[in-house]
């Protein structure tokens, strides 16, 4: 504590994944199908209050095995992990001002894969372990299981996220919430086609520009909190994500076409 107007903490998670599927393999011997998904990752967590701004920054790296989790060679012995996360958020909150306002500006960045660090058995997407991911990256979850390399996620791609938040009490017990996304991935969607899945020829004889992009979509989230006793909150909420063409490709279909309305409401 007392660091820079507030307090560090240092973090080291070990994950240890193990095997994972254990089958009988073409001679009639033990085979495992998924490999060793064993990693380590060390950090720390800065956070305070300096000039008057609430403030807060993070790093942290991911270490280990990958075997059996990346695509391009699946199943291939001794597939190394390096990723790693940098997060940035600053804030104020004007207490002195009526329904006391507060503004956040943050961005994330968690790196992802390519299909040159897959060539080389190298796994390079940073996985949020067991997050709770709707507090960080919006409340439709649309990018839980971020670094596993599934379609849950971003397929490996990695994930950008600048966001800018509000808040503010109108009335005693009562707080109003509007937070705004924008999202992207760290890794071109069409330029890393093996890590994502998704096909980047050209559809009707023209090239769509935006498959040679990393753009995802952005996420409006607007909640009304009122904490109606000690006991009892009660929330309110509605969100909007409005995907890019990429994001419907990677996370639904590889066929123009087919990939489901603009908007998600929840």
């Amino acid at each position: 504590k007392g660091v820079l107007g507030g307090q560090f903490s240092a973090y080291y998670a070990f994950l240890d994944n193990g095997c994972g599927g254990v089958t009988a393999d073409a001679a009639g011997g033990a085979g495992c199908t998924n490999g060793n998904n064993n990693f380590h990752t060390i950090g720390g967590r800065q956070a305070g209050q300096l000039m008057g701004l609430d403030y807060r920054g993070e790093y942290y790296y991911q270490f280990g095995r990958a075997d059996g989790i990346q695509t391009n060679n699946a199943g291939s012995p001794d597939t190394d992990r390096s990723a790693y996360m940098i997060g940035v958020r600053v804030g104020k909150t004007f207490k002195n001002v009526k329904f006391k306002p507060s503004v956040t500006l943050w961005y994330d960045y968690l790196s992802g894969t390519t299909d040159a660090d897959q060539a080389d058995n190298d796994w390079g997407s940073f996985n949020t372990l067991y997050d709770t991911g709707h507090k960080y990256y919006g409340l439709q979850d649309l990018f839980l299981g971020i670094g596993a390399g599934g379609a849950a996620g971003t397929r490996g791609l990695g994930l950008q996220d600048l966001a800018i938040k509000f808040k503010l009490q109108p009335m005693p017990n009562w707080t109003m919430k509007f937070d705004a996304h924008a999202f992207a991935t760290a890794e071109g969607i069409c330029a890393n086609s093996s890590t994502s899945g998704v096909s980047c020829a050209n559809t009707g004889g023209a090239t769509d520009e935006a498959f040679q992009k990393s753009w995802l979509g952005n996420e409006l989230d607007l909640t009304l909190v009122n904490k109606y006793n000690d006991n009892t909150k009660i929330m309110i909420g509605w969100s909007n994500f409005n995907g890019s063409h990429g994001f419907k490709r990677l996370k639904q279909s590889t066929t123009a076409g087919t990939v489901g309305a603009n908007d998600a409401n929840w």
